[in-house]
């Protein structure tokens, strides 16, 4: 391959390799992809309301999505602390204390009464939902202590809960990319790099005056 086009080929192969770097540093930082992460709390056996712990609801960052399921009508709210345990009272109730794994939670029972009021339409409640053997609401993070209040109509059993957040991840192709085009990158450019250092170099010597032969005569001893 002559000079021109080896130069041509790295050039080439250098604006890809500059492609897969670009690339991979975009879906490694900026441009990342998102997977949904959902955690499940199964259905009490008897518990009229199911409410979750200060602090589950951000146990993750970003928004959580909450579902939940169950036989006839369903009540989803979220309210401050204090306004959820006083609408819970003295009812048999399951608490979602926390995150155990990425896809499994943590489930502790009370016992007590086994009706609770009917929480759907309360003015207590800042986010709510209501259907028909599900229902489901976002709630955003915002300061304060918020728990998730899940009940039927307060005297049917509580529905399952799943948690669902999206969490940034980074695609199982990306470094290998960044590695083979950050090569790639290299390669190409030194067909160039050298090329021009070349011709600086021949420049340079063109410049440079050829050293002048002198002729020196030595006297002849009389």
């Amino acid at each position: 391959m002559t000079g021109p086009a080896l130069r041509r080929a790295g050039a080439v192969l250098a604006a890809l390799g500059l492609v897969a770097v670009l690339i991979a540093v975009a879906v490694m930082t900026v441009a990342r992809p998102t997977s949904a992460v959902s955690a499940t709390a199964p259905a009490p056996s008897a518990a009229p309301v199911v409410v979750t712990a200060p602090g589950v609801l951000e146990s993750r960052s970003g928004p959580v999505r909450v579902t939940a399921r169950g036989e006839g009508p369903v009540r989803l709210a979220v309210g401050r602390e204090d306004d959820v345990t006083a609408w819970v009272g003295a009812a048999a109730h399951a608490t979602v204390t926390g995150l155990t794994s990425a896809t499994e939670v943590a489930v502790s029972t009370t016992e007590g009464e086994p009706t609770t009021p009917d929480p759907e339409g309360s003015d207590l409640w800042v986010e709510e939902d209501a259907g028909d053997g599900s229902a489901s609401l976002e709630h955003d993070p915002q300061p304060g202590a918020w728990l998730l209040l899940a009940a039927g109509d307060g005297s049917t059993p509580a529905p399952a809960l799943t948690l669902t957040w999206d969490e940034p991840t980074t695609p199982g192709w990306a470094l290998p990319l960044l590695v083979v085009g950050a090569v790639a990158l290299v390669l190409g450019a030194l067909p160039l790099l050298l090329a021009r250092f070349g011709g600086r170099a021949a420049r340079l010597a063109e410049r440079v005056p050829a050293p002048s032969r002198s002729t020196a005569r030595t006297p002849r001893k009389g």
